[in-house]
Protein backbone atom coordinates (compact mmCIF):
# COMPACT_ATOMS: atom_id res chain seq x y z
CA UNK A 1 0.00 0.00 0.00
CA UNK A 2 3.14 2.26 0.17
CA UNK A 3 3.17 3.25 3.86
CA UNK A 4 6.55 1.26 4.32
CA UNK A 5 7.93 3.39 1.70
CA UNK A 6 7.00 6.43 3.41
CA UNK A 7 7.96 5.41 6.68
CA UNK A 8 11.49 4.90 5.54
CA UNK A 9 11.55 7.98 3.66
CA UNK A 10 10.72 9.99 7.01
CA UNK A 11 13.25 8.04 9.07
CA UNK A 12 15.68 9.12 5.92
CA UNK A 13 14.48 12.55 6.76
CA UNK A 14 11.67 13.68 4.89
CA UNK A 15 9.26 14.66 6.59
CA UNK A 16 6.68 15.97 4.49
CA UNK A 17 7.03 12.27 2.35
CA UNK A 18 3.31 10.75 1.97
CA UNK A 19 1.31 7.96 0.34
CA UNK A 20 0.24 8.04 -3.10
CA UNK A 21 -2.87 6.37 -3.84
CA UNK A 22 -2.49 4.02 -6.91
CA UNK A 23 -5.32 4.80 -8.47
CA UNK A 24 -4.69 8.84 -8.16
CA UNK A 25 -1.75 8.02 -9.48
CA UNK A 26 -2.40 5.91 -12.34
CA UNK A 27 -5.25 8.75 -13.19
CA UNK A 28 -2.68 11.58 -13.41
CA UNK A 29 -0.05 9.11 -15.37
CA UNK A 30 -2.82 8.51 -18.50
CA UNK A 31 -3.41 12.27 -18.80
CA UNK A 32 0.37 12.99 -19.15
CA UNK A 33 0.89 9.98 -21.28
CA UNK A 34 -2.32 11.11 -23.28
CA UNK A 35 -1.21 14.56 -23.57
CA UNK A 36 2.80 13.63 -24.71
CA UNK A 37 1.80 11.03 -26.55
CA UNK A 38 3.58 8.13 -24.52
CA UNK A 39 2.06 4.87 -25.22
CA UNK A 40 1.49 2.60 -22.01
CA UNK A 41 1.11 -0.57 -21.31
CA UNK A 42 -1.14 -2.55 -18.84
CA UNK A 43 -0.02 -5.50 -16.68
CA UNK A 44 -1.77 -7.76 -14.04
CA UNK A 45 -5.49 -7.93 -12.94
CA UNK A 46 -7.84 -10.65 -15.08
CA UNK A 47 -8.31 -10.55 -18.63
CA UNK A 48 -11.66 -9.13 -18.44
CA UNK A 49 -10.51 -6.20 -16.26
CA UNK A 50 -7.14 -5.61 -19.05
CA UNK A 51 -10.38 -5.86 -22.04
CA UNK A 52 -12.60 -3.26 -20.22
CA UNK A 53 -9.47 -1.16 -19.62
CA UNK A 54 -8.38 -1.39 -23.22
CA UNK A 55 -11.64 -0.61 -24.20
CA UNK A 56 -12.28 2.80 -22.04
CA UNK A 57 -9.05 4.31 -21.00
CA UNK A 58 -8.53 5.83 -24.47
CA UNK A 59 -12.49 7.33 -24.44
CA UNK A 60 -11.41 8.60 -21.16
CA UNK A 61 -7.56 10.00 -22.12
CA UNK A 62 -8.42 11.48 -26.02
CA UNK A 63 -4.85 10.38 -27.48
CA UNK A 64 -3.85 7.79 -24.77
CA UNK A 65 -2.21 4.95 -27.20
CA UNK A 66 -2.26 1.27 -24.95
CA UNK A 67 0.02 -0.86 -27.12
CA UNK A 68 0.51 -3.59 -24.36
CA UNK A 69 -2.08 -5.68 -22.19
CA UNK A 70 -1.09 -8.39 -19.95
CA UNK A 71 -3.30 -9.78 -17.13
CA UNK A 72 -2.02 -12.59 -15.27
Amino acid sequence: DGMPLVWTLKLLGLKNAERVYGPKLMTELLKKCALKNIPVGLYGGSQEVNNILVNKLPKEYKGLSITYSFSC
